[in-house]
């Protein structure tokens, strides 16, 4: 289906792609629309159509809005509110008004109760993120509910709408049998409303502008911005990602990659095709990296990596005091490596509670990145990342894109990514739900490869990058609301609270819970694999 003009105008936006060397290739929206405006020209090239539509767009070069503010600093974000829980289960929601806040809720959401949902919220914003004891959200309410919502589909846009405004932390959130709402929704009625909802709510959401609550990106910070263009400049999303092609000379990134290759501190886990390092400031030591369900221990900054994090900050135009206190770095071997659609919406980088930063950095063969609005399919754009080229994701880009690094079409070399971001939660000690340990159980009495265990559900119990006080903000799409207290006891929060530093005790016995999740990780990967004798000896230890 064609993407309307103005959101094509927001989302397509593709500065100066002459300075992109014809790297950036154009999306299909922008060659239709390409092809629309070049009618009746005669003799029209396909980049001069391009071209034409990039100007029919009103695209405009990076740096054309300046503002005073940067990223958000540590000790300005706000306290940090654990998604509230539900005494019982959504499932069992009466048929007439209940009397208390939390049912009358879901309540609203469930009979489409538009009023009595927007005035509830007004009260209790918070409660949008409102999560059953099977881990359903509000928005698995909606998706269970497809006849309902097909029959009125004004309610129920209006109905996702404003859970969406203050619960979109939680809209990705998997139940305890492992479903999103979006899939809930797709199996209940693949062509209701409900799914259509979620699948295209980045489409139709609108963030603040620039002009509203200013953001300076980094093409407008650094010390020369003609070099920087901006593929993505999506105002109604307030998403950006830049780009600065060759930004380093041949020889330096020759010599750093080299230095990678001989002493980075690289993982290799089972069922994982490329090498991960990962690095971080001497303050996040304590700070492990886990996604996708893999956990990675935290290397802090050697020499080579500091030299590679100056220069790069330099180029940005990021002040000494003020550098990324994180750097994820991955090998591709060659061309069939690759990383699947994601968003870096991990808590411990806020991505989804407010704007962040992330610069990347790539050396070696030049590999395509792409990316595409939430819940969609469709591959929106795409740029070749080559040997010294940075790129940038800013705003709330991973609130609202998802992005990849897909199989190359064609025989490549060695790549090194660096991915430079600021840790603004500290993760001291992992989180688990209560379904997890019960499959954990289970796993470790059967003693066969074949087992079957849910994925754990990891959530920071703290953050205390300035003082074990400070406040924090956001949640991952996919934590639990659920916190373990120093003596191992789970206990439910539903209002704010500001998360202490755990006892030594409790982060040893976290530290344990770490080891057999990665073992158990690792067992199910090399089954996955074929390979039971790495499956069996996983198990074993």
């Amino acid at each position: 289906m064609p993407i309307p003009p103005l959101l094509a105008r927001r989302m397509l936006r593709a500065p100066l792609l002459a300075s992109l060397q014809g790297r950036l290739r154009p999306t299909r929206q922008l060659r239709r629309l390409a092809g629309a405006t070049s009618q009746g020209q005669s003799g029209s090239s396909g980049a001069g159509a391009c071209a034409a539509a990039a100007a029919a767009l009103g695209i405009v070069a990076a740096g054309a809005l300046h503002s005073g503010r940067s990223a958000l600093t540590l000790e300005e974000q706000p306290t940090y509110v654990p998604p509230p829980r539900f005494g019982g289960l959504f499932a069992e929601l009466p048929s007439k008004p209940p009397s208390d806040e939390a049912s009358q809720l879901a309540w609203a959401v469930k009979y489409l109760e538009v009023d009595k949902l927007r005035s509830a919220l007004q009260k209790w914003p918070h409660g949008a993120a409102l999560i059953d004891q099977e881990d359903n959200t509000l928005f698995h309410v909606a998706a269970g509910e497809p006849a309902r919502y097909a029959a009125q589909p004004q309610a129920a846009a209006e109905v996702v709408a404003l859970l969406l405004r203050s619960g979109w932390s939680v809209v990705d959130q998997k139940n305890c049998h492992g479903e999103r709402a979006d899939v809930v929704a797709a199996r209940l009625d693949s062509n209701g409303p409900a799914r259509q909802l979620l699948q295209t709510r980045s489409r139709s959401f609108t963030e603040l502008l620039r002009s509203e609550d200013p953001l300076r990106l980094i093409g407008e910070m650094t010390p020369k911005p003609w070099e920087w263009s901006y593929p993505v400049q999506d105002e109604q999303h307030r998403c950006w990602a830049g780009v600065n092609l060759r930004a380093f000379p041949e020889e330096l990134s020759q010599k750093w990659m080299q230095a990678l290759l001989e002493k980075g501190h690289w993982f290799s886990l089972p069922g994982v095709p490329r090498k991960t390092a990962w690095y971080v400031s001497e303050e996040c030591a304590d700070c492990p990296y886990r996604y996708s369900g893999l956990e990675y221990t935290p290397v802090v900054f050697p020499d080579f990596m500091l030299e590679i994090r100056e220069e790069l900050c330099k180029l940005c135009g990021i002040p000494e005091g003020q550098y990324p206190n994180s750097c994820n770095v991955n090998v591709y071997q060659d061309g069939t490596s690759e990383v699947g659609w994601h968003s870096d919406d991990e808590v411990m980088f806020q991505g989804i509670a407010g704007d962040t930063r992330i610069i990347s950095l790539s050396l070696g063969s030049a590999r395509d990145f792409c990316w595409r609005l939430q819940g969609t399919t469709e591959t929106v754009g795409s740029v070749s990342l080559g040997d010294g080229d940075v790129m940038t994701m800013e705003g709330l880009f991973q609130k609202h894109y998802k992005h990849s690094v897909p199989v190359s079409d064609k025989p490549c070399g060695k790549r090194i990514n660096l991915t430079f971001r600021w840790i603004k939660v500290k993760v001291d000690s992992i989180m688990v739900d209560s379904s997890w340990l019960v499959g954990l159980a289970a796993a470790l009495a059967a003693k066969t490869p074949s087992a079957a265990y849910p994925s754990p559900s990891p959530f920071p119990k703290q953050a205390s990058l300035a003082s074990p006080s400070l406040p924090i903000v956001g949640v991952s799409s996919s934590s639990d609301s659920s916190i373990v207290s120093t003596t191992g006891v789970s206990a439910s929060v539903t209002g704010r609270q500001e998360l202490s530093t755990p006892s030594r005790e409790s982060t040893s016995g976290a530290l344990a819970l770490r080891r057999v999740t990665t073992l158990l990780q690792g067992a199910k990967r090399a089954d996955a694999a074929g390979d039971a004798q790495q499956a069996r000896e996983l198990y074993a230890e």
